[in-house]
């Protein structure tokens, strides 16, 4: 799967250098890793000449305000949010803001032609409005991330396919999580489902109730 690098743009950063620390946004570090880009439409070209692979994040009064997503060199989407899809095994961190417990993952056994197919149909599929999906892991703090695999880390919790850190209002959490749970028996299309609903919850929307 292809990876995506982060590039910040601002109207303030256009005479700094490559790789200069330029500002601190929600606790981040802003790095360029090739070139200080003043306007969203320079970095967009730039990536796009290279044939690369970029989340092209604009920064305006110390928020993010914008993203587009540059795949293979063609700019593959403007968003609201950006969501990496991440079939990595691993260890990772769940944290709903009452309690944290780390979470123990395996593969889910997709193939790379399986995950792509995943993330192609989320981006058709445009169940959830202003998302665009990108292969993971992509490490910033301005990027989601749903985690895709096996694991029983939440067994004491009950039986379900999915759980996310956050119903995030209104969007305001940049960088949350959520973890969809295969367990080596589900399907292509169950997994997209599990998904677009877990990234629903990252985007504010709730369980509906009778």
């Amino acid at each position: 799967m292809s990876m995506y690098k982060t590039i910040y743009v601002s109207d303030d950063y256009a005479d700094y250098a490559a790789g200069d620390n330029v500002s601190t946004v929600s606790g981040e570090v802003l790095l360029f890793g090739e070139s200080a880009f003043a306007s969203l439409e320079e970095a967009v070209s730039a990536v796009s000449q290279n044939g690369g692979n970029a989340i092209v994040i604009k920064v305006a009064s110390g928020k993010y305000d914008s993203y587009t997503v540059v795949s293979d060199g063609v700019v593959s989407g403007e968003a609201a949010q950006v969501v990496a899809v991440d079939f990595t095994a691993g260890t990772y961190s769940y944290d709903n803001g009452e309690y944290t417990r780390d979470v123990q993952m395996t593969s889910a056994g997709f193939t790379a032609e399986q995950q792509k197919e995943i993330i192609d149909a989320l981006n058709a599929n445009g169940a959830n409005e202003g998302v665009v999906y990108v292969a993971g892991p992509v490490k910033s703090n301005a990027v989601s991330t749903i985690h895709v695999g096996n694991t029983d880390s939440f067994a004491d919790l009950g039986d379900f396919s999915g759980v996310s850190e956050t119903v995030d209002t209104d969007n305001q959490i940049k960088n949350d999580e959520a973890f969809v749970i295969t367990n080596n028996n589900s399907s292509v299309s169950d997994v997209i489902g599990s998904i677009e609903h877990e990234a629903g919850h990252l985007m504010g929307e709730k369980h509906e109730t009778t």
